[in-house]
């Protein structure tokens, strides 16, 4: 017969249950029974790192492939060495905007060879 203590605290209309077994005896660490942590940290693969998405990645003198406004129906690339970053923040989900040496605005799409 297990004694396992539990206790209701009602915040604000919300049910929450604590599990005072588990946190007195530390049988498991606060990441592995919080319910917003899962433990262990994510380090983005490589793919992920080149998908032109991270501001924090592309850098002038980058050779990249962008998608041109007037072709992302198509989904036409075109390949070209970073001039200006054109997106302020950190990150946008279709790509980061850039200015090619040859004048083409377009968004990465696919980082080839980082200048580092």
């Amino acid at each position: 017969m297990s004694t396992h203590k539990s206790r209701s605290l009602s915040l604000d209309g919300f049910a929450t249950v604590v599990n005072l077994n588990l946190k007195i005896n530390r049988k498991l660490s606060y990441r592995r029974w919080h319910p917003n942590q899962r433990g262990g940290r994510h380090r983005p693969s490589l793919d992920a790192q080149m998908n032109g998405r991270n501001r924090a990645h592309i850098r002038p003198g980058d050779r990249v492939k962008v998608v041109q406004k007037q072709d992302q129906r198509s989904g036409k690339l075109t390949e070209g060495v970073v001039k200006d970053i054109l997106t302020h923040s950190s990150s946008h989900p279709h790509g980061i905007k850039v200015r090619l040496v040859s004048g083409v605005v377009g968004r990465v799409k696919e980082v080839l060879s980082p200048d580092r």
